[in-house]
């Protein structure tokens, strides 16, 4: 027998899997016996299959190494995963048995955890983010039953220090787009600033991805920048395929820039490499976006909005439509939002008056209704 389970209390059975040289890996089950016989049958395929490694011989830096090879997402997030695990959670707990990682080791490390130049602490968003790596990654050996339970459940990791949004009201942004003008970051701050996408889907979007006489816009990709080079990839979420109607005032743009680029076309001649794209590198070719936000930074600069980001262009255009009372769901699908709670999560402070308000009108009628009983 390769695996059994024992009741260990009521509800809960205790399932041993056999490992090999007398040893036993143990997973206690919540459930009833059948489930609990289905999931040590399960645990014994895997044993089988050899995809439930020996326990007591490997590393979290060896399982961590697996882990990532296996792990399913874009080749920016697992270039960024494989830093923070070569960087941070290797040399702290890389040597330790798997088995062994306690909670209070990793407390300790988030507490203390430190730059690898030695200029002070990680940031707290950094050491957050390493807590979600190291726990997505300790999961899936719970999954696996290589862990009995997962020692990052009993960890607080810190508090996300809040970023401070930067939101333009419409005259500001009227002076940015003027600040913009006759330069080639012109139509696409426009469109930004006017539609909420993110810089990887505005410089992925093709010609084809637009109908001017009908002002929409679709969303398809997002441009990704790697180490290896540039890629299109699927929009964040499934959400973020989206079609967006368009400003008049972002379809004039956009014809202008038409003709602008298909002038620089002629003039480029065969050096133009044609890949459809509305906002393409000077060549035609894939603009990186690390290079377009440079030419970002150094025009805001220039004129008078220094600490910008371009990401708050998206800000700006969700919050002055939430300001204006538009329906939160309208403006959730424009941003390419997951739901709706993520919307208004991120942009409730925008509202600030609207609780006032309510409590305003539940007041009279509640007077209202009492002077009528």
């Amino acid at each position: 027998m390769k695996g059994h389970i024992r009741a260990a209390s009521k509800g809960k059975f205790r399932i041993f899997i056999h490992v090999g040289g007398g040893k036993y890996q143990t997973q206690l089950f919540e459930g009833k016996r059948r489930d609990a016989e289905r999931k040590c049958a399960s645990l014994v395929h895997a044993q089988t299959q050899g995809t439930l490694v020996e326990p007591t011989r490997i590393t979290v830096g060896e399982y961590l190494d697996k882990w990532l090879a296996g792990h399913d997402a874009s080749r920016r997030t697992l270039e960024r995963y494989g830093e923070l695990i070569e960087g941070h959670l290797k040399p702290a707990f890389g040597t330790v048995p798997l088995l062994k990682l306690h909670p209070l080791q990793i407390q300790t490390y988030y507490q203390n955890a430190a730059r690898r130049d030695g200029k002070g602490k990680l940031a707290k968003r950094t050491v957050i983010h390493i807590h979600r790596i190291l726990r997505e990654a300790l999961r899936e050996a719970l999954r696996l039953g290589v862990l009995a339970q997962n020692p990052t459940d009993r960890v607080k990791p810190p508090r996300p220090e809040r970023v401070e949004m930067k939101a333009l009201d419409r005259r500001e942004l009227n002076t940015l787009f003027k600040g913009f003008e006759g330069h080639r970051l012109y139509a696409p701050v426009v469109v930004a600033g006017t539609t909420g996408l993110r810089r990887g889907e505005l410089l992925a979007l093709r010609w084809s991805d637009l109908n001017l006489d009908t002002a929409t816009l679709t969303v398809a990709r997002s441009l990704e920048e790697t180490k290896s080079g540039l890629a299109f990839k699927p929009p964040k979420t499934k959400s973020s395929e989206r079609t967006i109607d368009l400003l008049s005032l972002t379809v004039e743009a956009l014809r202008k820039h038409e003709v602008e680029q298909k002038k620089a076309r002629l003039a480029t001649g065969s050096v133009w490499t044609d890949n459809g794209l509305v906002f393409p590198a000077l060549d035609g070719s894939l603009w990186k976006p690390s290079n377009f936000s440079l030419s970002w930074i150094d025009r805001v600069r220039r004129i008078g909005f220094t600490g910008l980001r371009f990401h708050d262009l998206r800000h700006t255009h969700a919050s002055q439509w939430l300001r204006d009372g538009e329906n939160p769901t309208v403006v959730s699908k424009r941003l390419g939002h997951s739901s709706v709670a993520t919307t208004m999560n991120i942009y409730s402070h925008v509202l600030p008056g609207d609780e006032k308000q309510a409590a305003r009108r539940h007041d009279a009628k509640l007077r209202a209704a009492g002077d009528h009983a």
